[in-house]
């Protein structure tokens, strides 16, 4: 999108950034409610990377609207970082968690439901320490994060602000899920998955 979309299709987008917006939005927000229903450790991760990647969107369409006023161009390279700094943490936080999950299913015998585990930071707490280590890089802990996440969209779209504002309870569902897989997983009673 970066590399081909906006330099070739610039004008394309810009006349369709709109309804672009309205598809990064859902899928911010439809990837969060889908990793909360899911009960297996995969699929939970599965569903906050298209969650994660709708982010990426949101910068990558607020790109193909014009900016106009002081500090267009500004606000234009701050949502180019904004994009590329969160496809690279990403992509390392994913494959980690991915991995995390590999060796929790080839160490039970195939269990990864997040029901299948509890307390695991008693027999497992290298393991627990940097998998949560790799959960909280993928919720971005930081309030600078938040900021970036939805990269100067208010100042570049009218009405810009509703889909910041759905885009965060996208980013509140997400924290939720983490938090719970981190609660379910790691804290409680130690299960016998013999």
């Amino acid at each position: 999108m970066l590399r081909i979309a906006i330099p070739l299709f610039g004008r394309r987008l810009r006349r369709f950034a709109r309804r672009c917006l309205v598809l990064a939005v859902a899928t911010v927000v439809m990837g969060a409610w889908a990793a909360a229903a899911q009960k297996d450790l995969k699929r939970v991760f599965a569903y906050l990377s298209v969650n994660h990647l709708g982010y990426c969107l949101l910068g990558i369409f607020a790109l193909a609207v014009p900016a106009v006023g002081a500090g267009a161009q500004a606000s234009q390279a701050a949502a180019l970082n904004g994009v590329i700094l969160q496809m690279f943490n990403h992509g390392i936080t994913a494959a980690a968690l991915f991995w995390f999950v590999a060796i929790l299913q080839q160490r039970t015998g195939g269990h990864r439901g997040i029901d299948d585990f509890g307390g695991l930071r008693k027999p497992a707490p290298v393991l627990a320490g940097l998998m949560g280590i790799a959960l909280f890089s993928s919720l971005d802990c930081g309030p600078e994060r938040v900021r970036g996440r939805v990269p100067h969209l208010p100042r570049r779209l009218p009405l810009a602000w509703v889909s910041a504002t759905v885009s965060l309870l996208g980013l509140l569902v997400t924290a939720a899920v983490i938090l719970t897989v981190i609660q379910k997983v790691f804290n409680g009673p130690v299960r016998n998955i013999a």
